[in-house]
């Protein structure tokens, strides 16, 4: 158990309320690609102002954190460490509002076609289940546990999402999308990269957290 003094678990709890402000985001997005696939774009604009509010608090949060951070004191965690985990989860939350932004400008009937696939929908759940654990992982260390098993957990799953983002980019070459323009296939593939990057930033906010655990050892 990690004992943290006062100023330590004041900037510990802002980045646990920073991941929980990227979960809730990650939600949205969701939301979002539910809509689209199943036709009701109407739903969608209200959501990504929803999204875009709370991306702009997370990246205020990463701000006031730095600020923060910059008259950091502690013989336990070193401040670049948080500098860096801070500046990954809100990476996160980057990367879904990039699969967001090239969603909403793709042809409803092209992104159903596309991604209205199983694998798709296993990917973006399998990303949101690597940002949660990690927001879980994020959680436990701040209240001065040793998290490593959930650590190792986010990586399991993100290898996982890895491989859901190899095969989607293989199916985009198949004979069966050969009519797809290639602006609208590139307009996908960023989107199934955006999804795959929520996954990879989560597992490196998670690497990060392995090290300040290390160093703490």
């Amino acid at each position: 158990m990690i004992l943290w003094s006062e100023s330590e678990k004041s900037v510990l709890e802002d980045i646990r309320l920073q991941s929980e402000d990227v979960v809730s985001c990650l939600s949205i997005m969701e939301e979002i690609f539910v809509s689209m696939l199943s036709g009701r774009k109407k739903d969608i604009q209200k959501k990504v102002e929803e999204f875009a509010l709370l991306r702009s608090k997370v990246d205020e949060a990463r701000r006031k954190i730095l600020i923060k951070l910059s008259n950091w004191s502690s013989n336990l965690v070193d401040r670049e460490d948080l500098v860096h985990l801070t500046g990954k989860i809100d990476a996160v939350a980057g990367s879904a509002g990039f699969a967001i932004s090239n969603l909403t400008i793709l042809r409803g009937d092209v992104v159903r076609r596309v991604l209205g696939k199983e694998e798709f929908s296993t990917m973006i759940k399998d990303a949101l289940k690597c940002a949660r654990m990690l927001n879980d992982a994020v959680a436990g260390f701040v209240n001065g546990k040793d998290v490593a098993s959930m650590i190792d957990n986010v990586d399991r799953v993100e290898h996982v999402v890895d491989e859901k983002h190899l095969v989607l980019r293989r199916k985009l070459q198949d004979d069966e999308f050969a009519d797809v323009p290639m602006t609208l296939a590139i307009g996908v593939s960023r989107v199934i990269d955006g999804i795959e990057g929520v996954a990879d930033r989560s597992e490196e906010a998670a690497e990060i957290l392995r090290t300040i655990l290390t160093k703490l050892r």
